[in-house]
């Protein structure tokens, strides 16, 4: 978490942070068996399991609440972290010839909270620009050069006339590429992240990708959560409170 305090990503492996095959493989499996990917008002990507119908059995919820991605939450953020989402992403490959970055795919904040913690897992290999990998700008996190393409941070959410999203053509003329992470690795490759500085999504033009968002956040935050869970018998406490809604 130093890491993610200090330059906004970092990057482990499941191998080597979880290392449990079967539950990767549930999430495959959870992949190779879903049929329809659509989520109304989002042509640009497609989830599984809308949040209001997952269980605790469910591999996304499991995955998102294993001690290693859950302690890594409350260790950003120095307390009980509520979990506020796990899907599983598919985003679809498209070569058109005017295809344009859609939505998430273009430079945002998260607006939710600051800071704001998202751990990301891949489920494919994302090892070439058109496998769509995630790309982040830790230099526009509060007190970063890039600050000033949209100083604003936090709880726009509640706000209508707030802007997540900074002028794409200013962004792409002053952010230097040099400045940029790009999210490459093999399957099972995971990131953390504090998505209040400028990220955006996927753009797939020759495979498929798939990847499970985690999403934490404090338990002030306002911003409601969509999961409905109730904790197992002898859940841990930070287990209890990660799907207690506040």
């Amino acid at each position: 978490m130093d890491e993610v305090r200090a330059r906004g990503i970092a990057f482990r492996h499941w191998d080597d942070l979880i290392g449990d095959p079967a539950l990767f493989a549930e999430l495959l499996e959870v992949v190779r068996t879903t049929e329809d990917w659509t989520v109304p008002g989002k042509p640009h990507f497609f989830k599984t399991a809308i949040e209001e119908e997952q269980t605790m059995a469910d591999p996304m919820i499991r995955t998102a609440l294993h001690p290693s991605l859950l302690g890594a939450a409350n260790a950003f953020y120095g307390l009980y972290s509520r979990l506020v989402s796990a899907n599983i992403v598919q985003t679809r490959i498209d070569a058109s010839d005017d295809r344009n970055r859609r939505g998430s795919e273009g430079w945002h904040r998260d607006p939710e909270d600051r800071p704001m913690f998202k751990a990301f897992i891949y489920l494919n290999d994302v090892t070439e620009v058109g496998h769509g990998p995630f790309q982040y700008v830790p230099d526009s996190r509060p007190g970063g050069k890039y600050e000033p393409l949209m100083p604003r941070f936090g709880r726009g959410v509640y706000d209508m006339t707030y802007k997540t999203r900074p002028d794409p053509e200013r962004a792409d003329a002053e952010i230097d590429p040099a400045d940029i992470v790009t999210a490459f690795g093999r399957a099972g490759t995971i990131f953390f992240c504090d998505t209040s500085g400028f990220h955006r999504g996927g753009y797939c033009t020759t495979q498929d990708r798939y990847m499970v968002p985690c999403v934490y956040q404090r338990p002030a935050s306002q911003y409601p959560s969509k999961l409905r869970l109730e904790a197992p018998q002898g859940a841990s406490e930070a287990v209890r409170r990660a799907v207690t809604p506040y």
